[in-house]
This record gives C-alpha cells, structure tokens and sequence, in this order.
C-alpha cells in the first residue's frame, strides 16, 4: 500500500531510482551560473553608466517603482537564461552542463510550465531584495510591515532552499518540491 502510494504521489517515478546530483555539484552549478549573471550584471552597470553619464550627463533620480522596475532588467534576463536552458534538449544551464546535471521531472517528461514556476520560486529572493533595497531607499529606511516582508523573503527563504537542499536525501529546493522537478546526473 505504501509503494502504491508513493508512486501515485511521485506521478509513477521512485525517486530513490535516480541518481540525483549530489551537493558539491549543485552548488558548483550554481556557482557557474553565478558568474553568468554577475557578467549581465556588469553589462548592464556599464551601458547604464554609459548612458547616464555621456548620453544624458547627470543620474536621474528614480521612484520606488522605477527603481523596481530597473530590477526587472536584472533578473527577467536572469530567469529566461534558466528558463531557456533548462527547457533545452540538456535541460541544463551553462553550469549544470560543466558538471554533468541537468534537470528532470518526477513525472515522465519535463514540462515547460515546471521550469518556470521552479525558477520563479528559485528568484523569488532575489527579487524580494532588490524591492526591498529600493523600497527602503524611498521611504528612507522607516519599517513598515511591507519592509518586513521583504526582508523576510530575502533573507528567510534563502536559508530554508539551502537547509533544503542539504539536508533532503534526494536534494530537491522548494522550488524542486513544488514544481516537482529533480536535479539529476547526467
């Protein structure tokens, strides 16, 4: 009744059957794909920079919502770079190609709809913190329960993806739990 169960619940696949990325990997991944974002990152501060002190001359000055939406330029970027490569015939990012994982499904194939709501979920903190930077810069620093939300998913969930990942024998995130995904060898 139990094996029954678990396989209902898994959508037909024993997770103990596969061989999931163990944590050196993942975090190496990550790592690795850091360092593809930090190279966006720079991109944008320099075209950025380039703009406002030799086409405009002078920094214009940014509301809470023009300076949220400036962060969307950094992770909307960021996010389709997982999106796409983890929807590839790879299923892997740059990263997860350089240490031989990739993504699957706990169902029989990975869907497109999986990939994004994991990596949305993955980049929820991330963006939790560039809202709360920005909405503490215009409200100069005054805690409101919005503030304290915000730090709480910027600084909380992080934690919790990590304790997660390290401490779940098959080494899935929430974002993996939730959009039933597993990060695999390949």
């Amino acid at each position: 009744m139990l094996r029954w169960l678990r396989i209902f619940l898994l959508g037909g696949v024993v997770l103990s059957q596969l061989r999931c990325a163990g944590l050196k990997k993942r975090f190496a991944s990550l790592a690795i794909d850091f360092l593809v974002i930090v190279l966006w990152g720079l991109i944008v501060l320099v075209v950025s920079l380039f703009v406002y002190f030799v086409i405009l001359g002078f920094v214009p000055d940014f509301s809470e919502l023009g300076m949220n939406l400036v962060s969307l330029i950094l992770i909307f970027p960021a996010i389709l770079y997982f999106v796409i490569t983890e929807a590839g015939k790879k299923h892997a990012t740059f990263g997860k190609r350089k240490m031989k994982v990739h993504v699957a499904s706990v169902n029989t194939g990975l869907h497109l709809w999986q990939i994004i709501v994991r990596n949305l979920i993955k980049f929820l903190p991330w963006q939790a913190a560039h809202m709360m930077i920005f909405h503490g810069i215009a409200f100069k620093w005054e805690f409101s329960s919005d503030l304290i939300i915000l730090m709480g998913l910027a600084y909380i969930l992080p934690c919790v993806y990590i304790v997660f990942i390290c401490f779940k024998k098959d080494h899935r995130g929430i974002h993996d739990l939730i959009a039933r995904t597993i990060v695999v060898e390949t």
